[in-house]
């Protein structure tokens, strides 16, 4: 009943399953050993070297690029370096250009005290001798003003004490009144 049901347990058919399982295996095995495997082996190598190449490739870039750096670098450098000397040689212009202007204006201002000193003493000169010739008769309108402004307080003084004396009395007969 057991090999009615399953015939591959059938002692007699063992013989022709091992032979087929031996030409089935060994076919597969060849295909595989010869055809796909060298196949798959070879791409497994290609893929290596193109991973090699694109590596040293990364390294002449890596090595181009430190190249360039070091080439900008020592540009900006040099740049900065003539920066500082172009900023040198404006500032040293405009120091000579202003110290020019400086000189140029200390002398023309020498030049304009000294003229405005002589008008002054020209000018002090000529009040010292009208001074001299009028200060006579500057003191005797001087003596004229005071004898008049002595006159001028006595007369305010006898115009305050007449004022006084009225509102006085007015206040005093209000208050007497009231």
């Amino acid at each position: 009943m057991s090999a009615a049901l399953l015939p591959q347990l059938d002692i007699s058919t063992y013989g022709s399953q091992i032979f087929w399982l031996v030409i089935t295996f060994s076919i597969l095995y060849f295909s595989l050993s010869k055809i796909f495997l060298p196949n798959i082996i070879n791409l497994v190598k290609k893929r290596e070297h193109y991973i090699e190449g694109i590596y040293q490739d990364i390294d002449v870039e890596n090595g181009k690029i430190r190249e360039l750096e070091e080439e900008k670098l020592s540009i900006i450098n040099k740049t900065k370096s003539d920066a500082g000397d172009i900023i040198k040689s404006a500032k040293s212009k405009v120091d000579s250009i202003h110290n020019d202007a400086r000189t140029l204006t200390e002398k023309k201002l020498s030049a304009m005290q000294d003229a405005l000193e002589a008008d002054l003493k020209k000018d002090i000169e000529g009040d010292k001798n009208y001074y001299k010739k009028n200060s006579i008769e500057i003191f005797k309108n001087f003596t004229d003003i005071f004898s008049l402004t002595g006159d001028l307080n006595q007369n305010l003084e006898l115009i305050f004490e007449k004022n006084w004396s009225k509102k006085t009395n007015e206040i005093t007969n209000k208050y007497n009144k009231g």
